[in-house]
């Protein structure tokens, strides 16, 4: 179950100045593009002008990324295309940051996955890469602190983000451009 919602509230400019709040909610889920939505949104607003000014409210509506109180971006259909574990992932970035110039693909590749502390994600993200580490360490009597490794090396090279299900963390510079993405934890 995601803990992001798909439900925008649409109504239109007009009604918003009359001091109305009809309108409707609608799950984006429910349509292949932002064109069938558009429909949609004019099916309820039939009444009003031939093209009214639709005012949008919901999680989608408030991340410049995906949409604003005016537009809800075709992207956010595009992303609608992947599974599940993919689109969370996608919506968590592209709710903390733009998406200009980054392909989804190259997103997902630059995942590393979601943990509950950036020591956690430290002692995870070395021990992948240099697995003889932790070895080298208890053989010559040295304790790792992984906080401090993520403050003093990772925390430069890769963004975090705080979310209700812990810290996600994704690299700033794509891992590789491949179209398939890598899916980390």
């Amino acid at each position: 179950m995601p803990y992001y919602s798909t439900k925008i509230f649409v109504s239109t400019r007009a009604r918003h100045l009359q001091g109305s709040s009809f309108g409707a909610w609608l799950d984006l889920r429910s349509y292949d593009n932002q064109v069938e939505f558009l429909d949609a949104c004019f099916d309820i607003h039939w009444e009003e002008a031939d093209d009214p000014e639709y005012r949008f409210c919901g999680e989608f509506a408030d991340h410049s990324s995906l949409g604003n109180e005016t537009e809800i971006k075709p992207v956010v259909w595009d992303i609608l295309e992947f599974e599940e574990p993919q689109q969370r992932i996608l919506f968590t970035y592209a709710s903390n940051f733009s998406l200009e110039g980054r392909s989804l693909f190259e997103i997902l590749n630059c995942y590393f996955g979601c943990y509950d502390s950036d020591a956690d994600f430290a002692q995870d993200y070395f021990m992948e890469r240099f697995p003889v580490l932790e070895k080298v360490a208890n053989e010559i009597g040295v304790s790792i602190d992984w906080n401090d490794t993520w403050q003093s090396t990772l925390s430069k090279a890769i963004v975090r983000i705080e979310t209700p299900l812990g810290f996600w963390y994704f690299s700033n510079k794509p891992e590789d451009s491949s179209d398939e993405p890598r899916i980390a934890r």
